[in-house]
Parts: structure tokens; sequence; C-alpha cells
């Protein structure tokens, strides 16, 4: 039986214990997170509960140019088996998140 985003029409792209990804039909994806995963903790330090990510082909550049732009960047990269990533608190004051997919 389908899960309830597919009334959406997302896809489930994979599911953990506290961490679940949705896939929309053009490629974009959704990741949620409960209570229990650190990005959950992490969202909840950084008062903000949406973080969009922006994937970028030039990680190492982009993240230079985030540094001497005045972006806040938050800790270092970090990286699983799909992606690097790097968490920054923009001038706007929100948080989000740069990454790249590894190859």
């Amino acid at each position: 039986m389908p899960g309830p985003w597919a009334t959406l029409g997302l896809e489930l792209a994979f599911e953990e214990a506290s961490t679940i990804e949705l896939s929309a039909e053009n490629g974009d994806k959704v990741q949620l997170f409960g209570k229990g995963h650190r990005y959950f903790d992490f969202c909840r330090r950084h008062s903000t509960a949406i973080v969009p990510l922006f994937e970028v082909d030039a990680f190492d550049e982009a993240r230079a140019e985030l540094a001497s732009g005045g972006a806040e960047l938050l800790g270092e990269p970090e990286s699983d088996d799909v992606w690097t990533w790097l968490n920054f608190r923009g001038p706007d004051g929100n948080v989000y998140s740069l990454g790249t997919r590894r190859t």
C-alpha cells in the first residue's frame, strides 16, 4: 500500500528510523527528520524548521564564495555515501545547506 505522500505525487526514496526522503517526479527530493535524528536537533538549536539544500557542481568554489560573501559557516563539510554538504547561515539570518553529489 502506498504511503500518504503518494497522494502528493511523491515516491519513497528511503526510510530509516528517524528520517525519510521523498522524491518528486522531476527529481527534486525532500528529506524529513524526526526526533532523535541529529539534524532534527540541529534545526532546533538554530531555530529553524526548513533547511533548503542548494546543489552545486563546484563545492569548494561555492564554499569559498559563501565565506567571502559574509555567510556564517556552521561547522565543517560532512559527507555520506551520496552527498557532501555544508550548513550555513545566510545574511538574511536563515539556515541553508550547500551540497554536491559524490561521484
